[in-house]
């Protein structure tokens, strides 16, 4: 009979093992290869004793071998652990740069406000620190650019005559015609 007979006994066992239901699903797996080696006449552990495997990769359960009839059967456990290493985030810097305000420096303005017969056109002005006013006669009459208090007085202007004045701080300033009392402005500077 010899090793014909043997192989057969093997293939019946492992037949007899797949359809019994002792197959372990995923975390197993079924070898019949010490079965197989055995029948055949080569060397295997098949006294019954019990032979402990280390993988790097699998965890260290013993394999048992042992023997049944004519052939050696082998079962073996092997769970795989498998390890996921993650590492926060990389901070990523993001440079800013901060630029001091801008000024704008705006050149001071000239003004300018008409002296007619009996008015100041416009009438209130305002204008910014550092900006000038200038008031030209384009009245028939004389007339006068005097602040209420005594800041500027442009004394006796004749038609087509101008006067300037500068405003170097912020403030409200009131003016009159000594000529003609009822000719009154307001100049408004804002800082």
């Amino acid at each position: 009979m010899g090793r014909s007979a043997a192989l057969v006994g093997v293939f019946a066992l492992v037949l007899f093992a797949c359809t019994s239901g002792d197959v372990l699903e995923d975390t197993s797996t079924s070898s019949t290869q010490p079965a197989i080696a055995s029948a055949l006449g080569a060397d295997s552990a098949s006294d019954g004793a019990t032979t402990d495997t280390a993988d790097p990769l699998t965890t260290n359960e013993p394999s048992t071998t042992e023997t049944t009839g004519l052939a050696t059967t082998s079962s073996t456990t092997t769970t795989v652990s498998t390890t996921v290493t993650t590492s926060p985030p990389t901070p990523t810097t993001t440079a800013t740069t901060t630029l001091p305000p801008t000024t704008t420096t705006v050149p001071p303005t000239t003004h300018f406000v008409s002296m007619g017969d009996n008015f100041f056109a416009p009438a209130p002005v305002t204008i910014s620190v550092g900006d000038t006013i200038r008031w030209t006669n384009g009245g028939d009459d004389r007339h006068t650019t005097t602040s209420y208090d005594g800041l500027w007085d442009s004394l006796n202007l004749k038609t087509g005559a101008s006067y300037s004045q500068t405003f170097p701080v912020a403030g409200t300033f009131q003016y009159f015609c000594t000529i003609h009392g009822g000719m009154q402005a307001t100049v408004i500077v804002q800082g």
